[in-house]
């Protein structure tokens, strides 16, 4: 009995003497914009030493840090708050954003920066990724287990891997520099925003949850769009479309088709009184659709 005693005190005191020793150690940071921001924060600067963050108090945050639009150049020391649920560090001047040791984040934005690395491969709970107007040309996903909602929109990326995401919602992905977007497992997508990219094939066939689909200004030949029997809003402008069978999609209210040469649209009589337009200015009556444009009698 008095052995068990000897040992429960020796673990407490290891355990206290463990969280003093974090309570004196201070964070680094190199942007004082950033330590400023953390110094102000009652939630995160709780101990006797105001003008120091220390590891402790980090590790015991578990919040939201919004430090947007603050002209801030680094995050370093962003890595201490292990419990950080919300980061949210958009309009800033970063360059390099490394979150690997941050997972219980479920949250990020960090919109219109600067940043060309990123790493949020290790963080399995987010579900919700802003990413766009910055400079990534590549950007690990697989780990995102958890991820519903994706802008990366107005990056360099080469390619973009969503394959493991099997519970996204939404992705925007203009205007980027990818070739191929493979959506065959993402079944419970609703919104896929992927214009002005260098796609040639899009499959759409599985994603039977899709309402709005804008694809326009790619390379596409065909669009096959029999399964997606949900879908309200397309843009499918400047592709290399010849043929357009909507005949399946009766709840589509709004149709952008403008810039494919030659382009014949099939419906059925039930659809030629919705009102669909050619481009993206609605009140221009000449813009509607031709009707030598759009038929009743398609053959398959």
């Amino acid at each position: 009995m008095q052995r068990m005693t000897i040992r429960f005190l020796t673990a407490i005191t290891a355990i206290f003497v463990n969280l003093m020793s974090l309570s004196a150690q201070e964070l680094k940071f190199t942007d004082s914009r950033f330590k400023s921001y953390l110094l102000t924060n009652d939630s995160i600067n709780f101990d006797s030493n105001k003008k120091e963050i220390s590891i402790l108090e980090a590790q015991s945050f578990n919040g939201t840090i919004d430090v947007s639009n603050m002209k801030i150049k680094s995050l370093e020391g962003i890595e201490a708050f292990v419990k950080l649920t919300k980061l949210i560090c958009s309009g800033n001047k970063l360059t390099n954003l490394d979150l690997s040791k941050n997972l219980a984040l479920e949250f990020l934005d960090c919109k219109n920066n600067a940043i060309e690395q990123m790493n949020i491969s290790q963080n399995q709970l987010l579900k919700e990724v802003k990413i766009y107007n910055n400079r990534i040309s590549n950007i690990d996903l697989t780990g995102n287990i958890n991820l519903v909602h994706l802008s990366a929109r107005n990056n360099p990326l080469k390619t973009l891997n969503i394959t493991k995401n099997l519970k996204l919602q939404s992705i925007y992905c203009q205007n980027t520099q990818i070739s191929e977007l493979d959506v065959r497992k993402n079944k419970y997508l609703i919104w896929l925003y992927c214009a002005d990219n260098l796609l040639q094939e899009l499959d759409v066939s599985e994603n039977k949850e899709l309402v709005e689909l804008a694809c326009s200004n790619n390379k596409l030949n065909n669009l096959f769009l029999n399964e997606n029997t949900s879908l309200v809003f397309l843009d499918c402008q400047n592709n290399q479309l010849t043929k357009l069978d909507l005949r399946n999609n009766l709840k589509v209210t709004t149709l952008y088709s403008n810039g494919n040469v030659g382009l014949t649209i099939c419906v059925l009589e039930s659809q030629l009184n919705h009102r669909w337009y050619r481009d993206i200015n609605p009140f221009n009556e000449e813009d509607k659709i031709r009707t030598n444009e759009i038929q009743t009698n398609c053959k398959d």
